[in-house]
């Protein structure tokens, strides 16, 4: 739901939605252990069922404040609360060193997951003259709240399903607290003499956090703590930017540079252990662009930068989230940015039709691991970890068409070859293959205001690091009525409607492979009603986006 009302001095907003959703996740694993000579040591068959039960609210409120024809004032406020239940079902053969089933054991798991967060942006647009000069700023400040409860029961028995020893019962709790607070300004300046425009900012941004893991032993009645799998995450980020960028047209041609200077200063202690690490570093991160109008038909642009993509904070958090006594995931704080060099050649024909060519070079490439925990038999941790590099190559077609003006159709195809290289889990990595992705959006007119909407994926086998996964396609397809004039239209929309969206994958180390089979629930059918009040309004554009757009999409 959204509302807007406007005045003459003042613009309010606000919106609220509301999801309840039950999921399900499937997950058959075949995992082979592996000793230090390649010898086959023994191996876990296991069927996992998640379900899952969302309760989220969304809401978000806010105000412009025209203080005078140049000056435009606001302020937001959001925030949501959402609650997800994990309901966990394992089923685990043990097979011996001879390929034999030995044993099993059964999990059963209840998670829950509160999330809380709030969060508040105070903007200000100026523009100083009629030429065009403008400034702008944004002030952020936003806070989440985790609050997590995971109760575990294992059951071990043996081939006559009888217990062979008493049931495992493991309690965890997460209370964990981040809080961003961000400042943006930017100054934006047309070049009517050379016919550009000018623009520079500053931002600085400080993060911290605070979770506190702590996992009991109840198998004997007790609540005894478990110090191997607890722990106390302290981290402080702050990072302060400066960016300049200027772009000029002429008749033909048009070219825009840009230099971005970024400081980072970072702290992270892990309370157990005593563990900690610091990063103080300054980088540069230049671009440029430039395209050429070849002729009415023909325009030719190219572009190089340099980028940085930072982890997640939920990456760097070292909390173990278990799935049964043989496999947990867990961030990793010593997780660092990873770093690439891009450039793009891009043709365009009749401004329809773009080929476009890719390379990229990276460096401190995440990748998400499965491997053995060296220091407990047989169990599995997944994290995130830095490889040494990625080399991407890439050719993408994009193809739009219509016929007459009842169909279109939107057509976005991809052949790339990633070969990822690096020493990690005592494996040398040297893994890449040719893979193709292909997706079409099909919209039909109908009579009657009616409309229709079919979208088809398919990708092909795909590497990721360590991990292969099969080709994967899919469709969904929606149908809409307009009425009352248009204000008003109802909309039915099936995602996946052959449940094709399945994973299969392979991941193979030095000391460990997995074969994995997935199902989701990505069959989905939605209903959704949409009514326009009033008039539309015009007014001047404003961003939305604050000034913590990338902190925020780290902590989620």
């Amino acid at each position: 739901m959204q509302l807007n009302h406007r005045t003459k001095k003042f613009n309010f907003f606000g919106s609220y939605n509301y999801v309840l959703r039950k999921d399900f996740n499937d997950l058959d694993i075949y995992r082979r252990f592996l000793d230090e000579n390649g010898n086959f040591i023994g191996a876990y068959d296991q069927q996992n069922r998640f379900d899952f039960t969302l309760n989220n609210h969304t809401g978000r409120v806010g105000a412009d404040y025209f203080l005078s024809p140049k000056t435009v004032l606001g302020v937001i406020a959001s925030g949501f609360v959402s609650d997800l239940d994990r309901g966990t079902n394992n089923r685990s053969s043990v097979i011996n060193a001879a390929g034999v089933p030995e044993s099993s054991f059964i999990t059963t798991a209840d998670v829950e997951h509160g999330r809380r967060n709030q969060a508040y942006n105070f903007n200000l647009k100026h523009t100083i003259d009629s030429v065009g000069r403008e400034i702008t700023a944004d002030v952020d400040y936003i806070a989440y709240r985790n609050t997590d409860v995971q109760n575990f029961i294992t059951n071990y028995y043996n081939l006559s399903n009888e217990q062979i020893r008493s049931p495992y019962l493991l309690y965890g709790t997460l209370d964990g607290e981040l809080t961003i607070k961000s400042a943006r300004a930017d100054y934006r300046q047309p070049l009517a003499a050379i016919g550009g425009n000018f623009e520079a900012g500053v931002k600085s941004s400080l993060v911290t956090a605070d979770n506190n893991l702590a996992f009991f032993d109840r198998s004997n009645g007790g609540n005894v703590p478990d110090t191997d799998k607890s722990n106390h995450f302290l981290y402080d980020e702050n990072i302060n930017a400066a960016y300049v960028n200027a772009n000029k047209k002429w008749a033909k041609a048009g070219l825009q540079l840009g230099l971005r200077l970024e400081n980072t200063i970072a702290k992270g202690r892990q309370v157990v252990g005593d563990d900690d690490f610091k990063r103080n570093y300054t980088q540069l991160f230049p671009s440029a662009a430039v395209n050429y109008s070849l002729s009415k038909k023909h325009d030719l642009g190219m572009s190089v930068s340099r980028r940085i993509n930072r982890p997640s904070y939920n990456q760097l958090n070292p909390f173990k989230n278990f799935l049964d006594p043989s496999t947990y995931a867990a961030g990793n704080p010593a997780l660092k940015p990873e770093l690439s060099y891009s450039f793009e050649l891009t043709h365009t024909f009749d401004q329809r039709f773009i080929t476009k060519l890719s390379y990229s070079h990276t460096t401190d490439v995440m990748v998400n691991v499965l491997s053995p925990d060296p220091n407990a038999e047989k169990l599995v941790v997944q994290t995130f970890r830095n490889l040494a590099t990625l080399d991407y190559y890439g050719l993408t077609l994009t193809a739009p068409f219509s016929i007459g003006n009842w169909f279109n159709s939107v057509n976005n195809g991809t052949l790339y070859y990633g070969h990822y290289k690096g020493f990690l889990a005592e494996t040398d990595l040297s893994n890449g293959r040719p893979t193709f992705n292909f997706n079409s959006n099909n919209t039909i007119k109908l009579p009657n205001d009616w409309s229709a909407e079919l979208v088809g994926v398919y990708r092909s086998r795909e590497v990721y690091g360590f991990l292969e996964v099969d080709p994967i396609w899919f469709m969904s397809a929606g149908v809409q009525k307009q009425f009352w004039d248009r204000k008003a239209s109802v909309k039915l929309n099936v995602s996946d409607i052959f449940f094709t969206n399945k994973a299969n994958g392979y991941t193979a180390l030095a000391r460990y492979e997995e074969n994995f089979y997935q199902r989701r629930d990505t069959q989905v059918a939605t209903l959704s009603f949409n009514y326009r009040f009033g008039q539309a309004q015009s007014g001047p554009s404003r961003r939305r986006t604050g000034s913590a757009e990338e902190e925020t999409r780290r902590a989620n």
